[in-house]
């Protein structure tokens, strides 16, 4: 007699917490997820809530301490002023957190989550679309030991005010993309900055020093007619160029008593590619093999220590 096992995997229960334009990209991908199940929404906006639970078939929670009770995995995609006190309450019912990469730019609340969280043994992600680029994880099996790094962001000009400062959500991006391909200590940061338009910051640049003699050269501009995102990683093999934007890997290499010996590889993977699908995958494979997540808490707390560190060189 033949007897045939299948392996049924169990869809994880995951609730929406804030709502707004990004959380509908959230609610296609979970949706269209052979790992997730969408049990509902909550969201202070009452009105805005109903009507996307309404558009999509899904539940609305009147308060986050009911879909905290039946999710097993929170998603906080827009910020509140409460996020912390619904993070904590999540972590301490023992469910699993997915942040988008906005969240937590306080370093005494990431610190509190991240022990919190290691005392429930949960799983917590922080989104960031870089580290799950595929020319980042492609460009990976190249990068080692590199001596200078240099990343340059910007975006287009805009003349709209706005509360919310870019570039030093996109500089925390950079800081955490440099540190997960630099495993050293950090000997010094220098910060220098111009604001031609207005008291925020619009062009900055971070040399960082770390313990190893590597230094990164950052630089940002929201002062820019296009938008792109780029970083270089030099190393005695050669030179790797990551075009973040298109998802574009170039590649230089060549001994140096070999001259002549260069070759460049090109790598265009940008199509089909969606971060927040492989970022879902990766926190549901996680939380199954109890694994450590991708991007977690402590890699945030790490890039919030250089982030602070900036922000009182720029006294802000």
């Amino acid at each position: 007699m033949a007897y045939f096992y299948l392996n049924f995997k169990c869809m994880k229960r995951i609730g929406i917490i804030g709502l707004n334009e990004q959380a509908i990209h959230h609610i296609e991908r979970i949706k269209e997820s052979n790992d997730f199940d969408l049990v509902g929404l909550y969201d202070h906006n009452t009105i805005f809530a109903k009507k996307i639970a309404n558009k999509y078939g899904l539940r609305y929670y009147n308060c986050p301490i009911d879909i905290i009770e039946q999710a097993e995995v929170l998603d906080f995609v827009a910020p509140h002023p409460m996020d912390f006190e619904h993070a904590s309450m999540a972590i301490k019912s023992a469910r699993h957190l997915f942040f988008e990469d906005y969240f937590l730019q306080d370093i005494q609340k990431a610190t509190k989550l991240l022990d919190l969280a290691e005392e429930a043994q949960v799983k917590v992600h922080i989104s960031r679309c870089d580290r799950f680029n595929p020319a980042v994880e492609k460009a990976r099996k190249y990068i080692q030991n590199p001596s200078f790094i240099e990343t340059r962001r910007a975006l287009a000009y805009s003349d709209q005010s706005s509360n919310i400062n870019p570039i030093m959500g996109l500089l925390l991006k950079d800081i955490d993309l440099i540190l997960s391909f630099v495993d050293s200590g950090i000997r010094k940061i220098q910060t220098r900055t111009n604001n031609p338009f207005s008291d925020k910051v619009e062009l900055i640049n971070v040399r960082i020093e770390f313990d190893n003699s590597c230094v990164a050269n950052l630089n940002l501009s929201s002062l820019s007619s296009v938008s792109y995102s780029k970083a270089a990683f030099y190393q005695n093999t050669g030179v790797i160029h990551i075009d973040l934007h298109d998802s574009k890997l170039e590649i230089l290499s060549g001994a140096k008593e070999q001259k002549n010996n260069k070759t460049v590889s090109f790598e265009n993977n940008s199509s089909g590619f969606d971060s927040l699908t492989s970022e879902l995958e990766s926190l549901s494979a996680c939380i199954d093999d109890n694994s450590h997540t991708i991007v977690g808490l402590r890699d945030l707390t790490t890039a919030l220590e250089v982030m602070d560190e900036i922000r009182n060189q720029l006294a802000i």
